[in-house]
């Protein structure tokens, strides 16, 4: 007799929907034959979700990207794939497909991703909904660098606060960022590599992070960060990351040797925190790190003491 997990493993080989689940650093653990073939994704693989997508897209073959810069189109993807618990969008395939597609994100980041095929569906529905999605996004998109903004950030980290967590698991963590002596680079090398910088940055933090953590710019050179359902020494260990990330040599094309580095403040959520409170307790943690020495984390006072 097949268990109730044979049965399922066997159903998802015969459906025509798309089946795939992605672990909690967006690595595929398993697809299914629709979704294979329709990604290029051999039995034995288990690709990274960004890898699959520059791979295909340099091969000019599954999802459809109309964006002229193809790691601007990832990073804004990065920022906010996995940040809800459900996503549903529509997507077109280079073999001229249409995909309805809903991703499912539980709180410590696993996905399971399901698309159906709706290319025959009523095309005039699809254009209503694609504009709706394409405002959407530019409402809750940075313009510069292409990830969420503060819009979409604040109201990620509102929702969290209003989910709370049923379990025992803790919160998680906010983390304010700040790029050290960012003035100094707009006035060396002039604003136009200032705007490099942000958009490097923006694409080298979402690399060390989970599917589901929330990352958007805050305006000028400050970045939020959220980390649902980690405990504090975890988020200490996730911001010793970022900023070794973003302070790897290479990020200014003028000066290649010159090292940028971020300075973070972290502060754990709790049960029961407002958002204005927990904004402030990482701001002014952020404001005694820069305080300090800068290139590092510092910890909210209150929750040390």
């Amino acid at each position: 007799m097949l268990d109730m997990s044979d049965r399922l493993m066997a159903l998802a080989e015969q459906t025509d929907a798309l089946v795939g689940i992605y672990d909690p650093v967006g690595r595929l653990v398993y697809a299914n034959a629709a979704y294979r073939r329709t990604y290029f994704v051999e039995p034995d693989e288990t690709p990274l979700w960004t890898d699959l997508m520059r791979r295909n897209y340099h091969a000019k073959r599954g999802s459809c990207v109309s964006h002229p810069d193809f790691e601007h189109w990832l990073s804004s993807c990065l920022s906010r794939r996995g940040t809800k618990p459900s996503m549903i969008i529509e997507s077109d395939l280079m073999d001229g497909r249409w995909l309805a597609i809903t991703e499912s994100t539980l709180p410590d980041g696993w996905m399971l991703f399901v698309a159906c095929d709706v290319t025959h569906q009523h095309s005039s529905g699809r254009q209503v909904r694609q504009e709706r999605d394409i405002a959407w996004k530019f409402a809750h998109t940075d313009e510069l660098t292409g990830i969420s903004n503060r819009r979409y950030v604040m109201s990620a980290l509102a929702a969290l606060l209003e989910r709370g967590c049923p379990t025992d698991a803790p919160m998680g963590c906010l983390s304010l960022l700040d790029i050290d002596h960012f003035k100094q680079i707009n006035d060396r090398f002039g604003h136009s590599t200032g705007d490099a910088v942000l958009v490097e940055i923006a694409r080298r933090i979402p690399a060390v992070l989970r599917t589901c953590d929330a990352f958007g710019r805050l305006g000028g050179e400050e970045f939020m960060l959220i980390l649902p359902h980690v405990t504090l020494e975890e988020g200490q260990a996730t911001l010793t990351h970022v900023l070794a990330a973003i302070s790897r040599p290479n990020l200014l094309a003028e000066d290649p040797a010159h090292i940028v580095t971020c300075s973070a403040g972290l502060t754990p959520i709790r049960p029961g925190d407002q958002l204005a409170d927990l904004y402030s307790r990482a701001d002014q943690a952020l404001y005694s790190a820069k305080r300090t020495g800068r290139n590092r984390t510092v910890v909210s006072a209150a929750c040390e003491a």
